[in-house]
């Protein structure tokens, strides 16, 4: 699992299936009933959670097909944009990518708004398909509704039409060219339609902001990054994510690069914008860039990669190679896929999902009553799916810092009848605070683990818990 983001965003959904409330559920004492990171990928994942027994599994499939339905249509697009063999090698790095990076986070549905713009894109090259741009210009404005930071992929977007619309204008003289202003009008649409649908504020701590005042606070913040070495942090760990997540996605890169600079065609320009201003925009703006943002420019990446193995690199070799691949190489491709799958689910997934925390907390789950207030660390969650009053182990420095509250008034809130604590893991830390709630409220040990992941796991309990009558 990914830090806590797994947690968060699959109690988001849940709770939205259950009570129609967007908060993260395991932190609802301190965030407001309509969580302002929700949207219409909220509402999709609940649905998603409606079709099954809640589980690690589910959530995890849910971004997996997300990011598959992204890649077929990343594949298609390169075939009506460049030709067979790019789409066949679309399909084989973005499925290594989708598989390397399909957290229960929402990115991968901004990878999927944004191949949906660059398939209508290619739909748009068409004479009289004026609705395929506006259609694209949705599809990018409505990329932040996943993730608000991808609106610097859609920024690229529209960079490169309005590129076009002054080529236009220099050789036409008219300010009139319908895929441009289609492609304006979209945007606004999509933009339209994710203010619409998303809930409340984007923090509870947060008060409104003027233009001007956000835009300073911008500047202020380049200033800082270019002097502080915020900016070359970022760039490392752009590079860093990029060469390990999936190794073969830097090479083809950089030689799809080449290979666009060099031929320079339409789809290459609109890629090289893309690319350029959405890494532009975060290593100015953001402090750091987690391997999970790579999805924001999954099409643009995965595109150009694929181009720089079709093209790039026999234009470097000095060789050529056909247009449609054998039915060796397409055999070959789909056995791959499949190791690479299952090599997925059944290795990698094990080592990163903390299989023994989970375990432990099951145990923990077949000892305490469904309704038991429990108070452990994010990565417990899993483990305790049937029990919904679990609440994340931030949650006391949260009610302090946004709501005010002393440490004491935050554990009265929460009323825990449970708590876990873990040697290695510091939430919930033992402050001051909980340390006095436990001994005010007579809890006891009640059972230790000893864990590779955490080291010794303590269970705390109220007195009296266990033979409490149910519903008490």
């Amino acid at each position: 699992m990914y830090g806590r983001d797994e947690e968060w965003v699959f109690s988001m959904a849940r709770n939205l299936l259950e009570t129609g409330q967007t908060d993260p559920a395991i932190y609802r004492h301190s965030f407001p009933s309509q969580y302002g990171w929700a949207g219409i990928w909220t509402w999709l994942m609940a649905f998603w959670l409606s079709l099954g027994e809640y589980s690690f599994a589910l959530g995890r499939a849910f971004i997996f097909v997300a990011g598959g339905i992204s890649v077929a249509l990343l594949a298609v697009a390169a075939y009506r944009l460049y030709d067979a063999l790019t789409a066949w090698l679309v399909i084989l790095i973005g499925t290594a990518v989708v598989l390397r990076l399909d957290y229960i986070r929402p990115d991968m549905l901004a990878a999927l708004y944004l191949s949906l713009a660059i398939l209508f894109f290619s739909l748009g090259q068409q004479a009289g398909r004026w609705w395929a741009h506006l259609l694209a210009g949705v599809m990018a404005g409505l990329s932040v509704d996943a993730a608000p930071l991808a609106y610097s992929c859609g920024v690229g977007f529209a960079l490169f039409y309005l590129g076009e619309y002054i080529g236009y204008w220099r050789q036409h003289r008219k300010l009139w060219w319908l895929p441009f202003w289609a492609l304006i009008a979209g945007g606004a649409i999509g933009l339209g339609i994710y203010l619409f649908t998303r809930q409340g504020t984007t923090f509870p701590w947060e008060g409104g902001e003027s233009t001007g005042s956000m835009l300073g606070g911008y500047l202020t913040a380049i200033q800082a990054r270019l002097g502080d070495g915020t900016l070359a942090s970022v760039i490392s760990d752009f590079a860093v994510n990029i060469t390990s997540t999936v190794p073969v996605l830097f090479p083809g890169l950089m030689l799809g690069i080449g290979a666009a600079v060099r031929v320079r065609n339409r789809v290459d320009r609109l890629l090289l914008t893309m690319l350029t201003v959405w890494l532009t925009i975060i290593v100015l703006t953001y402090h750091y860039f987690p391997p999970f943002y790579l999805l924001h420019g999954l099409p643009a990446l995965v595109l150009l990669a694929a181009r720089g193995f079709a093209r790039g690199l026999p234009m470097l070799l000095g060789i050529r190679l056909p247009v449609y691949p054998s039915s060796a190489f397409v055999l070959w491709l789909s056995m791959l896929l499949v190791t690479w799958f299952v090599a997925d689910v059944f290795v990698i997934g094990r080592q990163t999902a903390k299989q023994d925390i989970v375990a432990i907390a099951q145990e923990i789950g077949d000892i305490l009553p469904e309704e038991t207030v429990i108070v452990a660390a994010e990565s417990y969650y899993f483990g305790l799916l049937d029990h919904p009053e679990f609440v994340g182990g931030a949650i006391e420095g949260q009610l302090t810092t946004y709501q005010g509250l002393s440490p004491r008034e935050a554990w009265e809130t929460i009323s825990p009848d449970a708590i876990v604590l873990s040697e290695t893991w510091p939430e919930p830390p033992r402050t001051e605070g909980l340390l006095a709630y436990l001994t005010d409220q007579g809890f006891t040990l009640l059972r230790d683990f000893q864990t590779s992941s955490y080291g010794r796991v303590e269970l705390w309990v109220r007195e009296g818990l266990l033979n409490r009558p149910p519903g008490e």
